[in-house]
């Protein structure tokens, strides 16, 4: 049962992936409009947030996904 999890886990990460994927221009988009729309003079940290914003949304999927999979590996069905 627990390998069942993972492998769901697993599924449920490729799906966001392939979401992610077909949304990246529209995201693309999103981070030059607000570079374009934005004042950045004495915020450089704030730009180089916003810019690195696409490199959050890829990990975040699979860092979760990482703590999903040893969660369900250590602790699913201790019990049994």
């Amino acid at each position: 049962m627990k390998y069942l999890m993972v492998l769901a886990v697993i599924a449920v990460i490729v799906l966001v992936y392939v979401l992610l994927s077909a949304e990246q221009p529209a995201i693309n988009d999103l981070i030059e409009t607000a570079n374009l729309s934005a004042n950045w003079t004495g915020f450089k940290e704030t730009q180089a947030a916003v810019n690195s914003f696409p490199i959050y949304i890829w990990a975040i999927p699979g860092l979760v996904g990482l703590v999903a999979i040893v969660y369900y590996l250590k602790f699913w069905n201790r019990g049994a």
